[in-house]
Order: C-alpha cells, then structure tokens, then sequence
C-alpha cells in the first residue's frame, strides 16, 4: 500500500516557504524552507483574505530531512508539515544539494553515508532560531528523517550521543540496511519500477549541473557522464557517480558505510523509528527488522 499512498498525498496543496541559505565549509551552500502557514480572515470591507500565522519563537522547532530525491514540496510534505505545525511547532526543511531549484557551488552534491551539511543546519538552526528562557530552559529542536533522510539523522543521532543537538527524533521509512536494500529493489516489477524511479530522480540532478561537476572533478575522480545518464537502478548509478564522488572503493563499500542497523544502541536521545510492514525497500521481511 505504500507506493499507492504517493498520488493520494499529492493531492494535497503545495505548501509556502521562507528560505534560509546556509554556506557549507566547502563553499557549498544548502537551504532550509521555513513552513508559512496562513488562515483565512474577513479584512475591513468584509472580504475573505489569507493572513500570515504569527509564530512564537519560543516554540519548539521540528527538522524534516527529505528522501533520496525528496525536498520541501515533496508530497509526504504537504500532510507532515501543517500537522506539526498545528501542534505547535515551528517547520523547517533541509534541502539537499542541488535539489533546491538552485545550482551548485561546489563540486558535491549529498549521500547517504555523510550527515555534515545536518551537522551545519542543527548548529545554525540551535545558534540563530533557539532561545533559553529567564529559567534557563531552551527551546526544544525535534528531528525527523523520512527514508534517506531518517539514515542520515539516525547516523548523525549514533555518532553525537548524548552531545546530539537533538532532543528527540523520528525515523521513519530508514532503510537500516543498504545491502539489503539495494538487493529487495530487484526483487520484482513493482520494486523495480521504484528503483528507476529513484535513479532517475538523481540522474536529472546530475544533468542539471553536468556542466559544473565536469569542470570541477576533484583529483583522481573521473566520471562517465554518458553511463551515469543511462543508469536506471540505484545500483548502478551510486557505482558510477556516488561512491567515486565521496571516495568509497565500491558500491559496497558505500553501502556498508550507510547501514546503521548496527549503531541503534549507541543513539542516546528519545528516537522513534517506524516502517511499514509493506515497505518496498526494507519490507517487515527484510534483513534488519529483527533488531527492534
């Protein structure tokens, strides 16, 4: 049922934003969409107009991380957002390189294996849009990843500890184990039309800044640009372009380095983590589910 869900929160409308741009320590540049919610009013000549929601800064924020492909009108979105938002928090999301509509700045895009631009958005988000109160409590900082996005947050969540700048998260859809993974996405029509649907998500970023990745290839890093383009499977196009791009020996190199079903324990904050038992890419079968 997860895959037919897709078309139903489309429906849904798109959701407005205020953008904050981020620079990276590599001269990147990633953004957070800040959720606008509005309500309808009747102004002084009695029309129905939209009016902006005023948003206390003493709320408590919630981090959405994206999907593999995903960003801030992402359909998922359109329902996750108002529903935390009308529970009282204030929404951000963090978008990946070249998934913002803007072009590259450096020559790297984002994987599943790095959390540094999340390391950046939590230390700006915790410096720039928290406050303490006279009693010396601070406002609070939620996180939730969705897919990919739930394994960068739960790798970041492993390797920060207790000194996590997150005090609670939400792991939902994680693919625990990438090997696993990459394999469950072969095993049927179903499964496979996922997967080129995917992959073809991340082969149009790469077309959109081809121009710049070739004129600023890092040292020892060659890409066949016209293979990567024709790659119709995760597979095959994290073998082609992601782990040379982040310098991983393979494609299973790189998977094994974004499995973190082996690094629950070491999460030290309150972490809900939920997948559906019908999940193409890690279903209740799957390699992994037993550790829960």
């Amino acid at each position: 049922m997860t895959p037919m869900n897709l078309p139903v929160r489309g429906l849904n409308p798109k959701l407005t934003f205020r953008r904050e741009l981020l620079d990276t320590a590599d001269g990147g540049q990633i953004s957070l969409d800040w959720y606008v919610a509005s309500t309808t009013v009747q102004d002084q000549n009695g029309e129905i107009v939209m009016e902006e929601t005023v948003v206390a800064s003493s709320q408590p924020v919630m981090l959405f991380l994206p999907g593999i492909t995903g960003h801030s009108q992402a359909e998922y979105f359109r329902s996750l957002v108002p529903i935390a938002h009308s529970i009282g928090y204030r929404v951000a999301i963090m978008n990946y390189r070249g998934l913002d509509g803007r072009p590259l700045r450096s020559p790297r895009l984002y994987c599943a294996a790095t959390f540094e631009d999340l390391t950046t958005s939590l230390e700006h988000i915790r410096s720039k849009h928290m406050q303490t109160t006279a009693t010396g409590n601070r406002t609070k900082l939620v996180a939730a990843g969705i897919s990919m996005g739930g394994t960068l947050l739960s790798s970041y969540l492993a390797a920060t500890g207790t000194e996590s700048l997150v005090d609670a998260a939400m792991l939902i859809s994680t693919c625990w184990d990438f090997v696993a993974g990459s394999h469950n996405l072969e095993r049927n029509c179903l499964t496979r039309l996922a997967n080129a649907y995917l992959t073809n998500g991340l082969v149009r970023v790469v077309q959109a800044n081809r121009e710049y990745l070739l004129a600023n290839i890092p040292p020892g890093v060659t890409y066949d640009m016209d293979a990567i383009v024709k790659c119709r499977s995760l597979r095959t196009f994290d073998e082609a372009f992601t782990r040379k791009m982040f310098g991983f020996k393979s494609c299973d190199d790189y998977y094994e380095h974004s499995t973190t079903k082996d690094k629950i324990g070491l999460i030290r904050i309150p972490t809900l983590a939920i997948n559906a038992a019908d999940d193409f890419i890690l279903p209740e079968n799957g390699t992994g589910v037993e550790i829960f």
